[in-house]
C-alpha cells in the first residue's frame, strides 16, 4: 500500500468517523462513508484540487 494512502488513513480515519457518527448516530454507516471518502480521494488524487487544508477539506466532505 502506498505510504501517502496509509498516512491519510492512519491520521484521519478515526477522527472522521467520530465526526460522521455525531451526525449519523450509526457507527457502521459512518465507517462506510469515511472509508469510501478516503478511497475516492485516493482514487481521484490526480484530479482533486484542495484549496484549503486537507483536514478542512476532509471534514467538509464528511459533513456533506
Amino acid at each position: 500500500m502506498n505510504e501517502a494512502f496509509r498516512f491519510l488513513f492512519d491520521n484521519y480515519y478515526v477522527f472522521l468517523c467520530t465526526i460522521a457518527r455525531s451526525y449519523l448516530k450509526d457507527s457502521f454507516v459512518s465507517e462506510t462513508i469515511v472509508g469510501d471518502l478516503i478511497y475516492n480521494i485516493w482514487k481521484l488524487r490526480g484530479r482533486i484540487e484542495i484549496k484549503t487544508s486537507l483536514k478542512a477539506y476532509l471534514i467538509r466532505s464528511v459533513k456533506k
